[in-house]
């Protein structure tokens, strides 16, 4: 024996019932082992069904070693388990050890199908544990736990091996919208994780709870668009935390923004926009912007339910946050329109003041051209302020310089006061609008001016 020259044939079967098995050192143990294991000259032969593997059942597990002088177990396994179980077994194993990514943080719903081959060396310092596979999924779920993220109706298989787990061209339903899935995910010396849905959808669905339901005036974005949106935890060594972002991308060709100027869009036309909101990072700011238009910035250090402070930027450049406890908008703007957005204002200051539990710190603009009064001034500086439910502003430009109140109160009465060190109007550019001919329900008006001219 072992016969090498086939002088002869050894062949001996033994079976098996509940055995316990480590299969190899700071892997979960296996129990619940029922089968055989059959000999035949150098080699050996297996045929088994394991109960439990860290909460998993394999019901097929089938394998060899070719060579007993060389003893190299190769195994093919199949087992339908649940996602939630199979994590389970993920989280017991030595893949995801001081990699930073913590699957407690996710969800994992429904019933998947795994298959694959595993080689395990037997003789000592003669190479790692290898594993490949497949992941069946067939309507399931995942989901970002902080950030309500969540994917139903998964379809697709990925597959995976000791270093990754990879899954393209899978299909996904997030609220309902059909979309397109890829993931990554790595557990090598460099780990991390990236999920990346596209789809066509509507757009305010994407952005996260914290922000949308903090701000009505997003009331005003309707429409579906082309998205991408994307949780990354970088590559990275091996360390007790990683950051994980949620990032959104889109043109928003298809959505509509009904505001005034400068922020009206058409359903037909780009503007790109990216969001990028913080799910765990020492990082606590989320970002909002709109094609060269529009900034917006959320602390979130209070948590992902309240905001600390927040700012609205107008136009391009650089800006900082204001104090915690403050809602702060500035900037510049090529148009303007004054006339619509107190309208607007007065609206959704009648639903809410400042941001939230935010208070608005006063609104800091520069217009090339301000509509008001039915009637363009050139270059204006202003500063809008709410407080104890009056919205006033200031204007400063050749044309137009003082202030302006307006309030409105419980009952309905509103009022309109304006003290102005000079005033210049240009001719009207539309005949107006009447908003109301009852002489009841229009503002009480008051205005004080220095210095007056009307050029037609």
């Amino acid at each position: 024996w072992p016969f090498a020259g086939n002088e002869g044939q050894l062949e001996a079967s033994v079976e098996f019932e509940g055995l316990g098995l480590d299969y190899y050192p700071g892997w979960p143990r296996a129990s619940g082992a029922n089968g055989s294991v059959t000999f035949r000259g150098a080699a050996m032969f297996i045929e088994a069904a394991l109960s439990d593997l860290s909460g998993n059942p394999v019901q097929r597990l089938s394998g060899q070693i070719r060579n007993l002088r060389d003893p190299l177990l190769e195994l093919a396994y199949a087992s339908e388990t649940t996602l939630p179980d199979l994590v389970r077994f993920i989280r017991a194993s030595p893949l995801l050890k001081n990699s930073g990514i913590d699957p407690d943080q996710f969800s994992f719903v429904g019933a998947t199908e795994v298959s694959g081959n595993l080689l395990i060396p037997l003789r000592a310092n003669s190479g790692e544990l290898d594993l490949e596979g497949a992941l069946r999924l067939s309507g399931n779920g995942f989901g970002e736990l902080r950030s309500g993220f969540e994917l139903s109706g998964i379809q697709g298989t990925l597959s995976f091996n000791r270093d990754r787990l990879i899954g393209q061209g899978l299909s996904a339903l997030y609220r309902g919208n059909e979309s397109q899935l890829e993931v990554e995910a790595y557990w090598d010396d460099q780990p991390g994780f990236r999920s990346e849905l596209e789809g066509v959808m509507p757009v305010r669905d994407l952005l996260p709870e914290a922000i949308r339901d903090s701000e009505p005036l997003l009331d005003a974005v309707n429409g579906s668009a082309g998205v991408v949106a994307v949780i990354d935890i970088a590559r990275g060594p091996r360390t007790s935390e990683k950051a994980i972002w949620l990032e959104v991308n889109s043109t928003l060709e298809g959505v509509s923004i009904d505001l005034p100027p400068p922020l009206d869009k058409a359903e037909a036309i780009a503007w790109p926009l990216r969001v990028r909101y913080p799910i765990r990072s020492t990082e606590t700011v989320a970002t909002v912007e709109l094609d060269d238009r529009l900034a917006m910035a959320f602390d979130l250090s209070q948590g992902f339910e309240q905001l600390s402070r927040a700012h609205f930027q107008i136009g391009g450049g650089p800006y900082d946050l204001p104090a915690p406890g403050w809602f702060r908008l500035a900037g510049s703007a090529a148009q303007l329109d004054v006339d619509a957005w107190v309208r607007r204002l007065a609206d959704r200051f009648d639903e809410t003041k400042g941001m939230g539990s935010l208070k608005m710190a006063p609104i800091v603009l520069h217009a090339d051209t301000v509509r008001l009064l039915a009637r363009e001034f050139a270059d204006v500086e202003m500063q809008i302020t709410y407080e104890d439910t009056v919205l006033g502003g200031s204007f400063d430009s050749d044309s137009l310089a003082g202030g302006m109140r307006y309030s409105r109160s419980e009952d309905g009465s509103h009022s309109l006061t304006a003290q102005l060190d000079r005033l210049i109007l240009p001719p009207p550019q539309s005949e107006g609008e009447i908003s109301d001919t009852d002489p009841s329900r229009l503002p009480e008006m008051h205005s004080y001016i220095d210095h007056f001219s009307y050029l037609g």
